[in-house]
This record gives structure tokens, sequence and C-alpha cells, in this order.
């Protein structure tokens, strides 16, 4: 049995190669995404490190934060995997800032032993504690371009958004899109019979949901369609994908990524790990953690206190 890394990076070629040595193994797969804004060649020196035969790299795509083609990347890994003559067990997404804070074998293990269960952050729409509850990601057409993004219709986007904001220019703004012809507050109408989940784009999914979802969307592009113009669709896409298309039972969808997340940013990003989180990890249940920059410090530790191997 094998099992899959379904790598998307874009910076720091030698913390990525770090991460492939981390995770390689007799029973490892990689499909690698390197944007295509970046040179791929620092990222190919990993060959020297790896065995060239256990790496596909995937067609290159310009990448943009919350545009969909991280989907569109993603999408393509998953069609080459499942082009793989191997007996596959899991799919495992990853970031090129993702390290293991468990020994590789470890996760290989739990995954045997939960062969079937897809482990994917799934919360229900409107999420609470969010402006709209989030519904605004979904309900109007949003065009992302690489620094800015355009929301329409707009008059109606933006009396939604300012009813969460308060005092100085925005009470100036409310005032004058007050004045404005009323519109209807989410113009745009949902996929039928689907409710909305959200959720960390990071997840570990069974082959067998795998095939489910490419055969969903090749025999009815509509879901496809929709997302492409929708915001920060890459955490939204595939936790709405697999909890409503019967792409695996119930019981095996489980509401845990098996990664340690810090979303105390106060940035809407995940906050970079440091030796100050050296005892959560070491409590943590999870397999891996993001994210990291190259700080061998950190790393380094892990490799030693939670890895018990040499640092790389």
């Amino acid at each position: 049995m094998k099992f899959a890394y379904l790598i998307v990076t874009h910076k720091e070629p030698e913390q990525f190669i770090r991460l492939l040595q981390t995770i390689d193994s007799d029973e490892s797969l990689f499909y690698i995404h390197v944007d295509k804004k970046v040179d791929i060649e620092p990222f190919k020196k990993v060959e020297e490190v790896i065995d060239p035969k256990k790496i596909i790299w995937l067609k290159r795509k310009s990448i943009i934060w919350a545009g969909f083609n991280m989907i569109r990347a993603t999408l393509d890994g998953l069609h080459e995997i499942l082009n793989s003559k191997e007996q596959l067990s899991h799919v495992t997404l990853l970031s090129g800032q993702d390290y293991p804070i468990k020994p590789i074998a470890a996760y290989h293990d739990y995954l045997i032993a939960n062969y079937g269960k897809d482990y994917i952050e799934t919360s229900e729409m409107p999420r609470k504690g969010w402006q709209s509850g989030g519904m605004d990601r979904i309900l109007y057409h949003h065009l992302i371009f690489p620094k800015f993004r355009i929301a329409y219709p707009l008059l109606s986007y933006l009396n939604v958004k300012l009813r969460y904001r308060e005092g100085g220019k925005w009470d100036l703004y409310k005032k004058i899109v007050g004045f404005l012809p009323k519109q209807k507050d989410f113009p745009r109408e949902f996929l039928k019979n689907t409710k909305p989940y959200e959720g960390s784009q990071w997840w570990t999914l069974s082959i067998l949901s795998v095939k489910n979802i490419v055969n969903f969307l090749n025999n009815d592009p509509t879901f496809y369609n929709y997302f492409k113009y929708t915001h920060v669709a890459d955490e939204i896409f595939f936790p709405t994908l697999v909890k409503n298309n019967n792409i695996n039972i119930e019981e095996n969808i489980i509401n845990n990524n098996l990664r340690h997340i810090d979303w105390n940013s106060n940035t809407g990003h995940p906050r970079t790990l440091d030796m100050t989180d050296k005892e959560v990890l070491l409590n943590s249940s999870a397999f891996f953690a993001r994210k990291f920059d190259m700080d061998s410090e950190i790393l380094s530790w892990i490799d030693k206190e939670l890895l018990k191997k040499d640092s790389l």
C-alpha cells in the first residue's frame, strides 16, 4: 500500500526539499505543483536526494491567494494520482511550509488502520463569528486578480459588508450607500440541494473518495463552474463537495484534518510557528503542523525531539 503526497509550493526550495526528505519512505509518492511565477529549477534539485521515479511534476499554474487556480492545480494532481498503477491508501494535500510532527511511519500506520476514512475540516455555513457567516464568499460573483478583487453586484456587496464596520469613514460610507437603490443582500443562488461547508484547505482523503470526487466532477460540471467565481474557494470547494455528493459515507468523514494550525495571528492567515510552540507541538495529536518558515531551530528541534532523527 502506497501513500500519495500532493504538494503545492511557491517559495523556499530548500525548505521544500527538507519536507520531502522527512516524509520520504518506501511507501511515499510525490505529486508536486510549483507556482508558475517562480523558477522551478531550485525545486527540482530534490531529485538529487529523492528517487526521481517517485516524483511527478504537475503542469504549472499561477496561483493567486483566494483564487480558483489552487483548485485547478489540486484537481490536476488528483487526476495524475488516479493514473498511478500503485495500490494507494490516501492522498495528503500539503504546502511547502508544512512539516510532520510525528514519524511518517506512524502516520502511514494510522491511515492503514483507518482505510477508507477522510480527514477534512467541515463546518456548516453560515458560520458563527464570521461576517455574514461567510456567505458573501459564495453568494456573489468574485473576480480575483493578483492585487485586488471585484465582487458583483458591487453595491449590494458593499451594503452587506458595511454592516460589520463601525465609526469614522465607515459611518460616512454607510450614509452614502443608504441613498443608493436597495438591492438583494445575496443575489446569487447557491447550488441546488447543496449545503455549503467550509474548513481548512489542507486535508487527507481516501483514494476511494478521490475517485468519487473526480467521477462526480467529470459527470456534472455545474459544481466546478459555480466555484470559479467564489472567494477563497480552496476553503469551501472540497468540504462542500465531500459533505454533499455521496463521496463517502457520513461516518467515514472525520471533521479533523490531522494538522496543527494556529490561527491566532490577527491577520486572517495562520501564525508562523517557532520555538515558543514546542510544548504545543509536543502534546499535539496531529501528524503535521503549519506553517513554518525556514527556521532551522524549530525544524531541527522537531527532527530531534518529535521525529527522533538527526536534523537534515
